[in-house]
């Protein structure tokens, strides 16, 4: 078979998701734990079944295996930098605050993936250039000469780390490059993503900090005193001076240099000093004090000083940083109409003294982050919350645990009040913030909790959280997933598969009328309940807000299923879910995906270019539909356009099918023993009286200081949904 020339393999660049049961936990229940993930929210499917046994197709010596779920990291966009965790693998400092990178264990920053470009994971908002990996950020030339760098190779005689990715300089001569103008020093493939800002302050080694001054209006005094008004608001990102990792920053106001001649505080004129309250554990602090500061004409040769201080009560004071407003320039730029406000550097003492130096531009972003989702919440979803009692851990018995995966576990629980059994899905909050998916599991919150979805959907009977984790209450499917089926039966017969993609299909036509792509579809994801209907669990790779017009690029899902496009890492669109369907009904009827490959490379290189093969049991219309739904041009896909969903339904292959019927799930499911025997297993360690005899602990976080300062990421996370219908367990 024809390979690919050597590129870096998929599991250099993205993590194995847990949306999918790793290798591990598709083994007995006795084998290993499974990997991490990094990518989804992290949890193994809400089933009973997913610790299945390995089982050997009739046709192959060896066992088959469940494919992993792949995801890129989640990338968060900042001046077109495209910035994911990164684990540093040798010691590496912040190319924005310029100290050192701490940690040996976990991402210790950010890098973006485009120029390389390495911060702390408290400085990546803070970047104020933006990426010049980019192909639309063109080369300065318009900018004149003075920002052109001028690099030539240079030898350095002691250790030396490159100002743009942070990394040692290696070897022993010629190690890096050297701009002749500003001395910033880089490797040699870093010099054409260095910005072509020489000269340009760009990095931030002590934070920053918002001040807004303005005149106090109708406070002019007879000597000719004015009062000028400044509202020290806040800072961000100020340097560690505590052992934790924190400070206990407080600011002082003070007019620089003192008048000897004058000895009072506060008066008019003369010496001046402001103290503001201090700010316990926090890098980010938060003032909001205003203070008036009294200035006169004999004033215009001092400065207003600013200094941010580190408060210690066993040993002294420690500096943080500061800056200086000329008293000439603040009655020149400050009038009854005109004021200053605008995030400015913290400086060092020695700077601080003739310098302010404002941010290039002000970032908030994470404050338009958390409107974003509170927005999101109340539009997606709309519940008469007052009618309704929420849920808590003191309401359920947990009986035992179905599944695990690298951000939680799925239990088995029972209702004190009402004896109904559910899967609870428990995700770790300190997982989800270190792996910067919150989202995810709010936006599976979101589509779990759509209002008259089809019952093909897996339902969601509330969410809830505590300190450090999250639950979803979740309707009990214990048929097995098809997964399982298929491996125990080795291939489906051509009206099972019909009846099974009939379902999943409706499933996701509806995902799509809602504007969500799924992006994992396969039959691992795919449950059946006590009856056979098809049940589509876990939400984690979704995608909302996808009009049929909008494209997204995030690489996710999972290799055998994705779209030639995923695999190009163009922008794609709905289409892809309907590629992963036409991949199922290949390897449902056949008991092998189409595109097999030794590694991700081989794969990716036989799902754009390999020739799909047809055995000859195939029936026609479903050697039709598969290769629909696996035309490699997305406009040219089965189901793409406005008429897609009506192609799909009134195609040959779902002759027998009636639409109407189905959507009621008035068609009788084909027939499986499986179901039962599956259903069985998973009830067996079930007590009787349905409570345990050992109750079951929780994994408790390992750092509560990282939830403290995150305890607002999941508002509006608890919701009880009052739809909800009880399904049948019997």
């Amino acid at each position: 078979m024809r390979k690919l020339l050597r590129k870096p393999k998929l599991s250099d660049c993205y993590e194995v998701s847990s949306c999918s049961p790793s290798s591990s936990e598709r083994m007995p229940s006795d084998a290993a734990a499974p990997s991490e993930s990094e990518s989804s929210t992290g949890e193994a499917p809400s089933s009973a079944n997913e610790l299945s046994p390995e089982y050997k197709n009739s046709s192959d010596s060896e066992p088959k295996k469940r494919k992993h779920a792949l995801r890129e990291k989640n990338s968060v966009h900042v001046k077109d930098h495209h910035f994911q965790t990164h684990f540093c693998h040798q010691p590496t400092f912040c190319a924005h605050c310029r100290d050192f990178i701490w940690g040996v264990v976990g991402n210790q920053g950010m890098k973006c993936t485009i120029c390389g470009f390495v911060v702390h994971r408290r400085c990546h908002e803070l970047v104020s250039f933006p990426c010049p990996g980019l192909d639309k950020i063109q080369d300065n030339k318009s900018e004149g000469c003075r920002l052109q760098h001028d690099f030539a190779t240079h030898s350095y005689q002691k250790f030396t780390f490159c100002d743009h990715c942070g990394s040692m300089l290696y070897g022993l001569i010629n190690q890096g490059k050297q701009c002749k103008k500003c001395q910033i020093n880089v490797h040699k493939r870093c010099t054409k993503y260095v910005p072509n800002l020489c000269g340009q302050d760009i990095f931030e080694r002590r934070g920053r900090i918002k001040i807004s001054i303005s005149l106090v209006k109708d406070a002019l005094h007879i000597d000719g005193t004015k009062f000028f008004l400044f509202n020290v608001s806040q800072a961000r990102n100020l340097i560690p001076m505590d052992v934790n990792g924190l400070a206990d920053p407080y600011f002082k106001i003070r007019l620089f240099p003192e008048d000897p001649n004058h000895h009072h505080g506060g008066g008019h004129g003369g010496s001046f000093k402001f103290k503001g309250k201090i700010i316990k554990a926090n890098l980010n602090p938060e003032w909001d004090e205003h203070i008036q500061v009294p200035l006169r004409e004999s004033d215009k040769h001092r400065r207003v000083m600013i200094e941010v201080w580190d408060w210690d009560f066993a040993t002294r004071n420690d500096f943080m940083g500061a800056l200086s407003f000329g008293v000439s320039e603040l009655f020149r730029e400050v009038t009854e109409t005109t004021m200053i406000d605008r995030w400015f550097k913290l400086l060092s003492e020695s700077e601080a003294e003739f310098y302010n130096v404002p941010v290039v531009e002000e970032i908030q972003a994470e404050e338009q982050k958390i409107l974003k989702k509170l927005e999101s919440l109340d539009r997606q979803v709309s519940l008469d919350v007052d009618s309704l009692q929420e849920t808590s851990n003191d309401d359920f018995h947990y009986l035992k645990v179905l599944g695990k995966g690298s951000f939680g576990k799925v239990y088995l629980a029972k209702h004190k009040e009402c004896g109904d059994l559910f899967a609870v899905k428990c995700l770790s909050k300190e997982a989800l913030i270190k792996d910067n998916d919150e989202e995810c599991a709010l936006l599976e919150m979101r589509v779990l909790a759509l209002k008259n979805k089809p019952l093909f959907l897996t339902q969601l009977h509330s969410t809830f959280q505590t300190f450090d984790k999250l639950f979803f209450v979740m309707e009990f499917v214990n048929g097995g997933d098809l997964m399982r089926h298929l491996y125990t039966k080795n291939k489906f017969k051509h009206e099972e598969t019909v009846f099974y993609i009939a379902e999943i299909t409706a499933a996701i036509l509806y995902l799509h009328e809602k504007n969500i792509i799924y992006r994992d579809l396969k039959p691992d994801n795919v449950m059946l309940d006590f009856e056979g209907h098809v049940k589509i669990t876990d939400f984690g790779m979704c995608k909302d807000n996808m009009s049929p017009t909008d494209t997204t690029r995030t690489f996710c899902g999972t290799p055998d299923y994705m779209a030639p496009e995923i695999v190009r890492r163009d922008r794609y669109g709905r289409e892809v879910d309907w590629w992963a369907m036409g991949v199922m009904v290949y390897e449902m009827l056949h008991g092998h995906t189409p595109f097999e490959g030794e590694d991700e490379d081989e794969l990716g290189y036989s799902i754009q270019h390999q020739q799909i093969t047809f055995p000859k049991n195939f029936a026609n219309e479903a050697v039709q539909l598969i290769k629909g739904f696996l035309m490699r041009s997305p406009g040219k896909r089965l189901g793409s356009g406005p008429s897609g969903p009506a192609d799909i339904q009134s195609h040959v292959f779902f002759r027998r099918i009636d639409w109407e019927k189905l959507n009621h799930r008035q068609i009788q499911p084909p027939t499986s023993t499986l179901i039962s025997t599956f259903r069985e297993k998973t009830m067996k360690d079930v007590p009787s009286n349905g409570k345990p005899e050992k109750p079951i602990k929780f994994t408790p976080p390992e750092s509560k200081k990282l939830l403290q300062k995150r305890f607002d990421a999941f508002n509006g996370f608890n919701f009880v949904n009052k739809y909800y219908i009880a399904p049948c367990q019997s």
